[in-house]
């Protein structure tokens, strides 16, 4: 059954286009920048069954990484750090000011 998975795009963007695709087709495309008081470029929300496979990529840096969604999961944070997408689950939402 499908729940809603939260995806955090957060520190290390600066403007570049980001697609996040599920089953080989894309469902968003947008330009994160992170915001330096806050450390987040954008939050995007999707309905995932557990045990499916985002991709999520950044072709101006020819970044690519893939993360398969658990059923205990409902946050992910993805940051830019040292040239590569850092994709991992969070255990408690991410807090912003």
């Amino acid at each position: 059954m499908a729940k809603n998975y939260e995806f955090h795009f957060q520190e290390g963007f600066a403007g570049e286009t980001v697609t996040v695709a599920v089953d080989g087709q894309t469902r968003v495309s947008f330009k994160a920048r992170t915001r330096l008081q806050t450390g987040l470029a954008r939050i995007e929300s999707l309905q995932l069954d557990p045990g499916q496979t985002v991709a999520i990529a950044v072709p101006e840096l020819a970044l690519h990484q893939t993360y398969r969604v658990a059923e205990g999961d409902r946050w992910i944070t993805i940051n830019l750090v040292g040239g590569a997408l850092v994709v991992r689950p969070a255990q408690a939402s991410p807090g912003y000011l």
